[in-house]
């Protein structure tokens, strides 16, 4: 089991939400929100042909941070839950 929290110190945040940004935008080709605890996302895969699936489950206490992961990815793909691209 992984620590309760995020460890990341505080300065770090900015560049790890840019980090995650840079990898929304490159590579998320659908998004699914399964259940208020559950996010599907749908990657580009550099080392083999077609999409890799990512799927994120978190315990119920930390639903509201999900909530936040798939605003981000809303954000800067502009792909909503749901929107899955097969190309």
């Amino acid at each position: 089991m992984g620590p309760p929290s995020c460890t990341l110190p505080t300065a770090g945040h900015p560049l790890r939400v840019a980090e995650f940004d840079a990898l929304f935008t490159k590579a998320v080709h659908g998004v699914e929100r399964i259940d208020p605890l559950r996010l599907w996302l749908r990657l580009d895969a550099v080392l083999i042909e077609g999409h890799l699936s990512l799927e994120i489950n978190v315990p119920a206490r930390h639903g509201e941070r999900l909530n936040a992961v798939a605003a981000r990815v809303e954000a800067v793909t502009g792909r909503a839950g749901g929107d899955i691209d097969d190309a």
